[in-house]
């Protein structure tokens, strides 16, 4: 498809995937774990991913790929001046210098290493005199690097460095509480790579916590409440660096009561 602007000269083109191979990964993981009771664990774990025939939108500057996608009649020659792609004016409608961006999915030729490790440690403190035995808790951490030999640094999208959960509850028989924080450091979204390296985007880091509750009225029926992102956190997109914001989105509070009931 292309969109071509007749009084900036300009054209936007995107090009269709062609001999594109699905990625291929290999998985490597290893965990130790101690389950010290019932109900409790503690985990240790490490993992690696090692990704081949990435798929990945990137911006070109290439006259052979116009010519196979038939739109060299349309744009001219192109080539790259000052880490711009632009027309010559030279069998083409665009005039000389009219810039041009050009996409097109494709494979990069390098691999993606995704290396990590993890720490979860659960507890149920269920040893205690009542009612302090229904209390309990989850912890979990972790870290997640990524590193390619690939010249314009592409990475596995959505994937935050630093991932922390934290989980407080308390159950009885016929109810429970729980209280929820989520944490995770500043990812990469799925973003036109060009062909200088420019316009990630980006979400910042951020945390939020929850609250969920039930109370069961009999066998058969349940109330339930849910609280989401009761510190009113916000979503955040920036590009390349955070005093360049891209858009900023404000759920607030969120509040859900429902009422299950089996028949049998």
């Amino acid at each position: 498809t292309g969109d071509f602007g007749a009084e900036t000269q300009s054209a936007d083109i995107v090009l269709p995937g062609i001999e594109v191979d699905p990625f291929e990964a290999k998985s490597y993981d290893a965990s130790l774990e101690w389950y010290n009771r019932e109900g409790s664990a503690i985990t240790f774990a490490v993992f690696k991913k090692d990704i081949s025939n990435f798929i990945t939108t990137m911006g070109i500057c290439s006259n052979a790929a116009l010519e196979q996608a038939g739109f060299s009649s349309l744009v001219g020659t192109i080539s790259e001046v000052n880490n711009a792609c632009v027309a010559s004016g030279v069998d083409g409608s665009l005039n000389a210098g009219s810039e041009v961006s050009i996409t097109q999915v494709q494979n990069i030729g390098n691999d993606i290493s995704v290396d990590g490790l993890e720490i979860s440690i659960q507890q149920n403190l269920d040893f205690l005199p009542a009612p302090w035995n229904g209390f309990g808790g989850i912890l979990n951490y972790s870290r997640t690097s990524q590193d390619s030999d690939a010249d314009n640094d592409v990475k596995v999208t959505g994937i935050s460095d630093d991932t922390f959960n934290a989980i407080a509850y308390f159950e009885q028989d016929n109810y429970g509480l729980r209280l929820s924080y989520n944490y995770r450091s500043d990812y990469e979204l799925e973003s036109v790579g060009t062909f200088n390296g420019a316009g990630n985007k980006s979400v910042k880091a951020a945390g939020r916590l929850d609250f969920s509750a039930y109370y069961k009225l009999s066998k058969q029926t349940k109330i339930n409440f849910k609280g989401y992102n009761l510190t009113e956190s916000l979503y955040e997109e920036y590009e390349s660096v955070e005093w360049q914001p891209r858009a900023t989105h404000f759920d607030g509070r969120t509040f859900v009561v429902s009422i299950q009931h089996s028949f049998f």
